[in-house]
């Protein structure tokens, strides 16, 4: 068995150490499907986050008594600038990143997974990342 402190690249800890770089959720997915339908996929994405959002706005429109024909307004709106704003190419470089962090990210859960290991976390102000039996 590996030593846990030999299991990974320098990347991989620095990764680790640092934390990922913040990449909005789309980009992940976008990342993920990059290699299926293309388009037709993050058109999927977009529609289906959009519900979720959907129904909040519902509630929150419930909750405080706005009138049918303003939340049909304000959603429609907040559709479009939604779909719009998710529906724009990454920029090259944000893509990179995004990719090169996503495949550190999947070969760490593949050592851990391979080493029956898992990254816990300290429960105090420290906040420190460590690994240990999954049995455990």
């Amino acid at each position: 068995m590996a030593s846990p402190s030999h299991l990974f690249t320098d990347e991989q800890l620095k990764l680790l150490n640092r934390g990922p770089t913040y990449v909005p959720p789309y980009q992940t997915y976008v990342i993920t499907s990059s290699l299926d339908d293309g388009s037709s996929s993050i058109n999927t994405m977009i529609h289906q986050q959009y519900k979720i959002l959907q129904h909040d706005l519902s509630v929150l429109y419930a909750k405080h008594d706005v009138n049918a024909a303003q939340s049909m307004f304000i959603s429609k709106e907040i559709k479009e600038i939604y779909t719009s704003t998710f529906s724009l190419p990454l920029p090259n470089v944000l893509y990179r990143r995004a990719l090169y962090e996503h495949n550190l990210i999947q070969t760490i859960q593949e050592q851990l997974k391979h080493y029956d290991l898992i990254l816990r976390r300290t429960a105090d102000q420290r906040n420190v990342f460590y690994l240990d039996d999954r049995s455990h």
